[in-house]
């Protein structure tokens, strides 16, 4: 029991020291990039998927996974997914990957951390987000816009998507206070 408190107390010391120098470097390179991390609710998830119909075979990426929220309520709900998480800041990778260790070590779930604009999404036939506007818009817009085939859909989570390239459907969740909705995108 002892070495368990000693294990803990050590990842929990590693994770703050990995904090700070994110931070770090976040201040330091003046990364536009830079993302605040909020987590995605049940409802919000749970919408999401629901909207677009998942089925439970396609290949879903989640652009800024945090700490695996929506990549581990996708591989409960539907566990033959292809999921892959994709985020930039090393301590929410490391929370995820000790989660995927922990609870989901079965499941078909690739995570990679790095820069979301760096990475080819041609592949995929979902792409789930919850990232600011300015970020997606200016950034990764006109990557989708050259990448996804016809049909790929992008589900966005509270902010809106600009492209003449895909149809828009949005979906109002007015039950989690804020009024937020869910936006689907699909490529034309």
């Amino acid at each position: 029991m002892t070495w368990l408190l000693i294990a803990l107390i050590g990842i929990l010391w590693l994770i703050g020291v990995m904090y700070l120098l994110t931070v770090f470097y976040f201040k330091i390179t003046q990364k536009e990039v830079f993302v605040p991390f909020v987590p995605a609710d049940t409802e919000g998830i749970e919408t999401m998927y629901s909207a677009i119909g998942l089925k439970g075979s396609e290949k879903v990426v989640d652009i800024g996974s945090g700490w695996g929220t929506i990549l581990f309520h996708l591989h409960k709900k539907f566990p033959k997914l292809y999921l892959t998480g994709i985020e930039l800041n090393p301590v929410l990778h490391v929370i995820t990957l000790l989660r995927k260790f922990l609870f989901h070590r079965k499941g078909n779930i690739r995570l990679l951390r790095g820069d979301a604009a760096k990475i080819s999404y041609s592949d995929y036939d979902v792409i789930f987000l919850f990232m600011l506007s300015p970020f997606v818009n200016k950034v990764l817009v006109p990557k989708f816009e050259k990448e996804l085939k016809k049909g790929t859909k992008v589900v966005s989570y509270v902010f809106k998507m600009k492209s003449n390239a895909f149809s828009e459907k949005t979906v109002k969740l007015p039950s989690n206070g804020w009024k937020s909705a869910v936006y689907i995108y699909e490529k034309l």
